[in-house]
Formats: structure tokens, sequence, C-alpha cells
């Protein structure tokens, strides 16, 4: 990429056909997402917001300068796949896959506030975000720019049924869809978010 430099991505997938109604399949990958150019390259903008500093035990109001970040890696995920296929019928199919992607420096943009407060708490990277005057001491302005700051977690399953007959001078087809979400959590470095759990999301 010419904006993200080089980058190695792979995918290793299997088929077995083991009868006219049975077949397995499974894969296995590295999958990227390169940063977009919004987040590369959006322009400026500022606001005002009031901050609490712990350095000087006082809160002032502070500019928070919003910028996109041309430093940013690619995201990177590990993904697996592993399902059955069953054809009991030549107009019937029905599939069952199991998934578990994990995504690793995932792009995220914490507020100015958040910020100042994961700074100093736990997170000195965003300390780099926070510039304060060389005279006063105080925070001239906050730094908002996306970060590879993020992982997260998602695993479940995709059922889907097919079913087709002919009909007139075609055919009629009736596809569905129903996705089983058993874990879904983003990990900011400084807490895990579970945002859902073994629930049923049919599409």
């Amino acid at each position: 990429y010419s904006t993200s430099g080089s980058v190695a991505s792979w995918k290793l997938g299997g088929s077995w056909q083991v009868n006219d109604v049975l077949r397995f399949r499974a894969t296995q990958s590295r999958d990227i997402r390169a940063p977009s150019l919004d987040e590369l390259f959006s322009g400026a903008s500022s606001a005002n917001f009031n901050v609490f500093d712990r350095d000087t035990g006082t809160s002032y109001l502070v500019q928070s300068v919003s910028s996109g970040n041309a430093d940013l890696d690619p995201e990177e995920a590990d993904t697996t796949t592993a399902g059955i296929v069953l054809s009991p019928l030549p107009n019937l199919m029905m599939s069952l896959d199991y998934y578990r992607i994990s995504v690793d420096k995932a792009i995220t943009t914490f507020q100015a506030s958040a910020i100042v407060d994961r700074c100093y708490g736990g997170q000195p990277q965003l300390c780099d975000l926070i510039v304060r005057d060389p005279d006063s001491g105080l925070i001239s302005y906050v730094e908002v720019s996306p970060q590879n700051l993020q992982s997260m977690l998602v695993s479940g399953a995709d059922f889907e049924l097919s079913y087709s007959t002919p009909l007139g001078n075609g055919e009629l087809a009736v596809p569905s869809l129903v996705s089983y979400v058993d874990t879904l959590e983003l990990d900011d470095g400084e807490t895990v978010t579970q945002l859902a759990g073994s629930t049923d999301q049919p599409t």
C-alpha cells in the first residue's frame, strides 16, 4: 500500500466432498485492513472542552484538535472457519459454519477527555497526544486522532438454508440465513467490553 507500506496476508482452506449429500469445509487466514484515506489524512478541526489536569489538580478549558493520523498501521485479523454442508435433496441445501475472528491493532479514536483520563489511567502511549505549554505547564491542546489501540474478538455460527423449485419457465429460489453471535468483545487496552453474548441475530 502506498499509504501503509507492505503487509503479509494469507489463506489456507480445504473442502472434502464425502458424497453427494455431505461436504466438510474449513479455512484459516490472516486478514488485514489498511487505514482509510479519511483515517490517515482527514483535515484538522478544533473544539473546546473542560479538563481536570491531574498534574496541577485544577480544571480549565482546553482545545482539542481532531485530524487524521498518517502513522497508522493496518489492522490484522486471524480468522478461523469450519463448516458442514448437507444436500439431502437436489433442490435443498443446508450449511452450518463456525467462525472465530481475532482482530489486533484495530483503529479507534478516543475523545479528548478520555485521552487525558487514560494517559493517567494505564495507557501512557496516549500521553504523547497531550501538548503542554512549556512555560506554564498547563495543557495547551489535545490531539484527537485515530490510533491502533484496540483489539476485537468475535465468534459464532451461521446457518443457511436454501430451497429452489421450478416455476414457469424459470426457477424460484428461497434462501434463509441465521447468524448466532456467541462472543463479541472489544479490548481497548484498559477495559474489555462484552457487547454481545449468546444472542440469535436472524437476517
